[in-house]
């Protein structure tokens, strides 16, 4: 069967603390009322969840979950093979975490982004779409900062328990043999670009992590070439002698050969996607990027972007109007077509065809 037990009793989606006229949204309140959402009290649901007796983190959940498959798979013998897919909620909001997280990280000492920004220049397809809709518009900076604080919380939360899952299976002797891939789906703005969730095409949404270790894996290498999330199964499959599934897409290849511990066969091979592509909505927004530069295309709202990541990876200065690179945007813009016709893009070449012309908008440089 092409599917696999979830174990626990949750079996994945958005885990809400209120509905979006509680007080989890629109906080904290610009008025200087209080705010009556905590973000570790264990009472608000969300990612505090009721096991048993007990009350606990969603997180904590998953790597108790996970330990437990390691530890009955240690016990039927080490010649067998497994197979683990744990997918944590963290960090989707409600950002909740354990009050001490939260404690070691006053508001007053959170440090923004120098791409934070109170708005966004214009509405980008889901201006006001449910995650959107946690903090004030506005954006004050003390809402930015609560936001980033939680952020952070739940994060390093994340990786206190994904180390003890690691260090639970070093112990049971299954680490040198087994292929760890770390990933994510996509990102958030959590304060970026006037943005909180992860509708956008910008780097904070669209470069998510993609981590390997393991046998026949170099140790501390860092490799700057684009790929997508998608080789996450051909890889691990490549690396540990398993062929992948003959349904996977193109797009979906093994880039295991940019993991290897040889360093010479990876500095000489060619990049394995020259370029990337990437869309949200039907009709919301387009994205093509090669290792520089990045063309965002809004078809609805009928503008367009152009980053150079290599001198501007905040995303702050949009060059699409500028003459000096008009022939960047031209060929990006025919890149872009060419995958919509490749992939099949439900929306029609005709909605972008004259993007070119759009306007560029700039971002205010005024902070929050």
């Amino acid at each position: 069967a092409r599917s696999f037990e979830i174990e626990g009793a949750h079996a994945g989606g958005f885990l809400p603390s209120t509905d979006q006229k509680g007080d989890a949204y629109q906080r904290p309140p610009a008025d200087g009322a209080p705010d009556t959402w905590s973000a570790g009290d264990t009472t608000r649901q969300g990612h505090w969840l009721t096991v048993g007796d007990r009350v606990v983190h969603s997180s904590e959940r998953w790597t108790n979950e996970a330990v437990a498959f390691l530890e009955q798979h240690a016990r039927s013998g080490p010649s067998r093979s497994f197979f683990a897919f744990v997918s944590y909620h963290a960090p989707h909001d409600p950002r909740q975490a354990p009050q001490a997280y939260l404690d070691t990280r006053p508001v007053d000492s959170i440090r923004l982004a120098p791409n934070a920004m109170a708005v966004h220049p214009f509405d980008q397809g889901d201006a006001r779409v449910r995650d959107e809709m946690l903090a004030p518009f506005p954006r004050s900076d003390f809402a930015l900062r609560t936001h980033e604080r939680e952020y952070r919380a739940i994060f390093e939360h994340l990786d206190d328990e994904i180390g003890i899952l690691l260090e639970r299976l070093a112990t049971l002797g299954l680490a040198d043999d087994t292929i760890v891939v770390f990933a994510g789906d996509h990102g958030l703005a959590v304060s970026r670009h006037g943005l909180l969730g992860k509708q956008s095409l910008y780097e904070h949404s669209v470069r998510t992590p993609f981590v390997i270790a393991g046998p026949g894996v170099a140790n501390g290498r860092r490799v700057d070439e684009t790929v997508y999330l998608h080789s996450a199964i051909a890889t691990a499959a490549d690396l540990a002698g398993v062929a992948p599934p003959d349904t996977m897409e193109p797009e979906a290849g093994s880039v295991a050969r940019l993991a290897r511990d040889d360093s010479a066969q990876a500095s000489t091979d060619a990049a394995p996607f020259p370029t990337i592509y990437s869309a949200y909505g039907k009709e919301l927004q387009r994205m093509v990027r090669d290792g520089r530069w990045k063309l965002i295309v809004y078809p609805k709202a009928r503008v367009i972007q152009l980053f150079d990541l290599a001198g501007d990876p905040w995303e702050l200065d949009n060059l699409a109007d500028d003459p000096a690179h008009a022939g960047t945007v031209a060929r990006l813009h025919r890149e872009l077509i060419a995958w919509m016709t490749r992939v099949k893009d439900p929306l029609a070449i005709e909605r972008i065809a004259d993007a070119c012309a759009w306007p560029a908008p700039k971002f205010d440089a005024a902070r929050p």
